[in-house]
């Protein structure tokens, strides 16, 4: 209820009860914003801790628990894992392409390097459970990554692990460059340790190029070792050998 003047105006407090109102709906909005945007910048920082230590327990892990140079047998059994596997993603139109010290493989003399403890293989806009139906029949077992970001395949003395990235298609007249991110990650994070990595998403253009490893054709990226820049900015021009190896 308006209290009026004695000449039947309203008075001031009423009428600017309406902006009043106004004022406190738009900033309740703007914190609730806020409020949202932290929680989902928290979550992308949680995350890429998460990811960043995963990395380095498997990493370290693996590499205190294997030699330094596979022998000729785990090469070729890594070699058939990453045969199969790229073969089942074919069958699947599931676009992929080697990465990380596989594609080093690649660009460094076409074979598998010796000291490297597993075969990587890339995947776009594939979830975990449906890559896992994919590669089923393929490995002896399947084990997720608890960040999601990546499924590990097993057979015999292989392994092989497969990354989730995805990103938007674009149509075919579009020349905007979109960057392509680690699935479940949508922006880029530095740690001090660890480095979340995102690259443009023409260097797994459709249909990608084939290049060799160890005598057999695989997808690998665009543009030869500008992929390897996006990846390893830091240290893309040095052979970085496992400590174990040093």
């Amino acid at each position: 209820m308006c209290l009026t003047s004695p000449r039947g105006h309203s008075s001031l407090s009423c009428r600017t009860l309406p902006v009043v109102v106004f004022m406190v709906f738009v900033l309740s909005a703007a914190v609730l914003t806020c409020r949202a945007l932290f929680s989902h910048s928290h979550q992308q920082r949680e995350l890429a801790k998460s990811v960043c230590l995963h990395r380095e327990k498997w990493y370290m892990t693996q590499a205190a628990n294997s030699r330094c140079r596979a022998d000729a047998s785990q090469m070729t059994q890594r070699l058939a894992l990453l045969k199969d596997i790229s073969s089942a993603l074919n069958k699947s139109n599931t676009l992929h392409w080697l990465c990380y010290g596989t594609l080093w493989g690649v660009l460094r003399g076409n074979s598998l390097l010796d000291y490297d403890i597993d075969g990587d293989l890339c995947v776009v806009n594939v979830s975990q459970n449906a890559l896992a139906r994919i590669v089923a029949a393929v490995g002896e077992g399947i084990r997720y990554a608890p960040t999601y970001t990546s499924l590990r395949v097993w057979r015999a003395e292989a392994i092989v692990e497969i990354t989730l990235y995805e990103f938007t298609e674009l149509a075919d007249d579009n020349t905007v460059d979109t960057l392509v991110n680690l699935s479940g990650w949508t922006g880029p994070y530095v740690s001090r340790s660890c480095k979340i990595e995102s690259f443009p998403s023409r260097l797994i253009t459709r249909p990608l190029p084939s290049d060799k490893l160890n005598e057999v054709l695989f997808p690998v990226p665009r543009e030869g070792v500008e992929m390897q820049m996006h990846v390893y900015p830091d240290d893309w021009h040095s052979i970085v050998l496992p400590q174990h190896c040093v």
